[in-house]
């Protein structure tokens, strides 16, 4: 309310499209990497035995229910420390949560493939963090190491979001401030995202 009231404040609308929408499916079939099945970077059984164990009961019965497709699917999960210790949370969507850098934190996404009766588990690769943060499969990853590679690109922004708001906010606004077009009064009716303001 004190924004609203505010007289140092000068409101515009800008003719924003409404956001693209929420995806709720495609990491299985657009980021994934179909690793070969002796791929160094899959975890070796007890590791993969372990974090099934750290996972509630309905986590673990999507994972299971998953292998027993005759196909493979993949699935992101992070680890969290809870009072009754480390928890692994699979997430049910096709999609990835928030990258991290290679030194991680709460909320550091895995990969678990399940599928023709298998389980695997392994840390998601570089081109895959690519993939996700929009950059196309022909830029050339030529960090050192994975982990460099996994820091520059977690914790990162993601590129066609990016690109859509610049266009569509930034640009627009930029042109409105340079044309020295004035500033309306905010419509109330108007939705969120095609609200603006600057300080007088």
């Amino acid at each position: 309310m004190l924004m609203l009231e505010s007289e140092n404040i000068q409101w515009a609308r800008l003719n924003i499209p409404e956001p693209p929408p929420y995806k709720n499916e495609g990491f299985t079939d657009s980021v994934a990497e179909r690793l070969t099945q002796d791929d160094p970077r899959w975890w070796p059984e007890p590791k993969v035995e372990k974090h099934l164990a750290m996972m509630p009961s309905a986590h673990l019965e999507m994972v299971k229910l998953l292998a027993c497709r005759n196909e493979e699917n993949f699935r992101t999960f992070f680890r969290r420390r809870r009072a009754a210790g480390q928890r692994a949370k699979v997430r049910s969507d096709d999609i990835a949560g928030c990258l991290r850098t290679a030194v991680g934190g709460s909320g550091k996404q895995f990969l678990v493939a399940a599928g023709n009766g298998k389980i695997r588990m392994r840390t998601l690769t570089a081109r895959e963090y690519a993939r996700l943060q929009g950059v196309p499969d022909s830029f050339p990853i030529v960090a050192k190491t994975e982990r460099q590679s996994l820091s520059a690109f977690g914790d990162a922004v993601c590129v066609p979001v990016v690109t859509w708001i610049a266009a569509n906010v930034l640009q627009p606004l930029t042109e409105r401030l340079q044309t020295g077009s004035e500033f309306v009064p905010r419509d109330e009716q108007a939705p969120p995202w095609q609200v603006i303001w600057k300080s007088a």
